[in-house]
């Protein structure tokens, strides 16, 4: 029989598996404790990884559909291991909100987006570049105040920066998420919900919340081509988001039938690998000055 210790570490396990996961409960078997002995390895080497500077942020543009000019930039993580290779966000990121280590993360990329997007407002390319921030993120004390620090450290302005919350984050404590948003968009930045309609979407956010943009989730949006219950959803949307002041924007954006059929629905920006992959700083840069209005096409 197992040692009251064994039972624990078991336990243990099973618990950093359902926060990870968002499940209610997880029943243990053996390939849960290595999962939690990668988890652990991996957030034990998150700090170092960036002290050593294998963190990086690449860019994704935004792309308005009605004009075809250029609405913004996603910024998003990416971690070249000296040893792993490249590590997928969705196996560092996720461990990391389950943590302290999220605010670290956060800090980071609020100082390398802000600093970007202030050197390229002086090079001409003055774009707003979004970020993504967690539960924790919002719920921790002094959030707007360390938004502001980093805008002044940086030399930025409200203006170059947007930040996206998923819908899950308004569901953990709506009161302080509410409080927090509305300081930070008392400051003029900008927020959007992303991957909105994949949770448990309420229009209750978009009256009490200062939301500014509505980022339509992706399966949605990759389902315009094929199912035309995904284009009434899509059209639904913009139409609401519309008659009260707030832009949509389609993220997934893999093909060339979606992007138009998502113009004529009158969305107003799309963003994808039709468009463009996320890409360093200096290789977005070339490709923001070869930009012609739409995707070229390859043949």
């Amino acid at each position: 029989m197992e040692d009251a210790e064994g039972y624990l570490r078991k336990a243990q396990a099973a618990s950093l598996l359902v926060s990870e996961n968002g499940d209610d409960v997880s029943q243990y078997h053996a390939s849960i404790h290595w999962h939690a002995r990668e988890s652990l390895a991996i957030l034990g080497e998150l700090t170092e990884g960036i002290d050593r500077g294998e963190i990086s942020l690449h860019y994704q543009p935004k792309i308005c559909l009605q004009t075809g000019t250029i609405a913004g930039a996603e910024a998003l993580m990416r971690w070249h291991h000296r040893e792993r290779g490249m590590i997928s966000p969705g196996d560092f990121i996720p461990r990391a909100e389950q943590s302290t280590l999220i605010h670290t993360l956060t800090a980071f990329a609020l100082d390398q987006a802000l600093q970007q997007a202030a050197e390229w407002h002086g090079l001409g390319i003055r774009i707003p570049i979004a970020i993504n921030v967690s539960p924790r993120n919002l719920l921790q004390p002094g959030f707007c105040e360390a938004v502001l620090a980093a805008m002044k450290r940086t030399g930025a302005t409200t203006d170059m920066l947007e930040l996206e919350v998923t819908e899950n984050v308004l569901m953990t404590d709506i009161e302080r998420v509410a409080v927090e948003l509305q300081q930070l968009a008392g400051h003029g930045i900008k927020i959007a919900i992303d991957d909105f309609g994949a949770g448990y979407s309420s229009l209750t956010y978009l009256y009490r919340l200062p939301v500014t943009h509505l980022k339509v989730d992706k399966s949605f949006v990759q389902g315009l081509a094929e199912e035309e219950v995904s284009a009434h959803i899509v059209e639904a949307v913009v139409s609401m988001a519309r008659k009260i002041g707030i832009k949509t924007i389609a993220e997934g954006v893999e093909t060339e039938v979606v992007y138009e059929r998502l113009r004529d629905l009158g969305c107003d920006v799309a963003q994808g690998f039709f468009i463009a992959k996320p890409m360093p700083a200096a290789e977005f840069e070339r490709w923001y000055r070869n930009w012609r209005g739409r995707p070229q096409l390859t043949t």
